[in-house]
């Protein structure tokens, strides 16, 4: 059983009986009115509070999804600067491009087919080099 979003029991036993709202009487008038015990009026309080967590709801269904994203954006750019520096190291240390091309197709393969879906789904059909300073290759 899960305790969130907590049951109006749940709630009532958390508020202290002093605490709670409490209607002393109605007296209707033309257009009418409510009569409560206390300083505020609790239906603004309620209607407030109902305005605010309906923006509350807005505003998390909008950013959890883009949250999720940037979170998980920020974990592969860490996991590629690591295999970065992975290979810089074993550079450094003097291994050559045929020493490392198993390493780099284990570190890499992983991020690299993550975009296996998206190519079998047809949303890519063929890459480019665009860097002008790099001869053009395509990929098909």
């Amino acid at each position: 059983m899960t305790w969130w979003p907590p049951t109006s029991k749940k709630v009532a036993a958390m508020v202290p009986e002093a605490d709670r709202l409490k209607l002393i009487g109605i007296e209707l008038h033309s257009p009418g009115f409510w009569d409560f015990l206390g300083k505020l009026s609790p239906l603004e309080v309620l209607r407030q509070y109902l305005n605010d967590r309906h923006e509350r709801q807005k505003d998390h269904e909008f950013r959890s999804p883009a949250e999720t994203r940037k979170l998980d954006l920020e974990n592969q750019s860490l996991e590629l600067d690591i295999i970065e520096r992975k290979i810089g190291i074993l550079e450094h240390l003097g291994a050559k491009d045929r020493d490392l091309a198993l390493l780099k197709e284990y570190l890499l393969a992983k991020s690299l087919r993550q975009l296996d879906p998206y190519q079998d789904q047809g949303l890519i059909f063929e890459s480019e080099i665009v860097d002008p300073n790099i001869e053009k290759k395509k990929i098909a």
